[in-house]
């Protein structure tokens, strides 16, 4: 019994490349069946998981990866660290410093409500302009469909021949 208190239990990495060598699969196999990057199947075999995306793209990778190795998803799953949180490890606090630096992500441009700085004047000028451009995107939709719409409509109807119309009598 002692024993089994010693051993440490098998890390999802290990699992992972015991189920694949039992399948006789190589990484590329993987890689080929379920469109997991290389890359990210040796980190997961490697339980390097700070080189992995969002946790929700992890548990999808070990979902496929179990299926082609008939490993149980949920035992896998469970096997996760419990910290790992959703936004992924890039951009977890421990990680973002040492993989990111002081790196300051922009933010994104949200347009008031009010007039502000004065900027409005060039955003009305801006809408006018997208406006315009739509309106004549319109008007040149409306033309092509029409012209477009009456030449099959010249091909449909029946008109006389030119032999036709020549012995065409106007007396009646």
């Amino acid at each position: 019994m002692s024993k089994n208190k010693n051993q440490k239990p098998a890390s999802l990495g290990k699992k992972l490349v015991s189920g694949r060598n039992k399948t006789g699969l190589s990484i590329n196999d993987i890689n080929l069946k379920t469109k997991i990057p290389e890359n990210f199947i040796r980190a997961l075999e490697k339980d390097e998981l700070d080189k992995l995306p969002a946790t929700v793209y992890v548990k999808g990778f070990i979902k496929a990866y179990a299926k082609e190795t008939a490993l149980d998803y949920q035992n896998l799953i469970s096997m996760l660290p419990a910290d790992q949180t959703e936004l992924g490890p890039i951009f977890s606090q421990k990680t973002s410093k040492n993989r990111l630096g002081k790196v300051k992500l922009p933010m994104p441009a949200i347009p008031s409500l009010g007039n502000t700085n004065g900027d409005n004047k060039e955003d009305s000028e801006n809408k006018v302009s997208s406006g315009l451009v739509l309106f004549i995107l319109l008007i040149l939709t409306a033309l092509s469909i029409s012209y477009f719409a009456s030449r099959e409509e010249s091909k449909n109807t029946n008109s006389p021949s030119a032999r036709e119309v020549s012995n065409y009598d106007s007396a009646g």
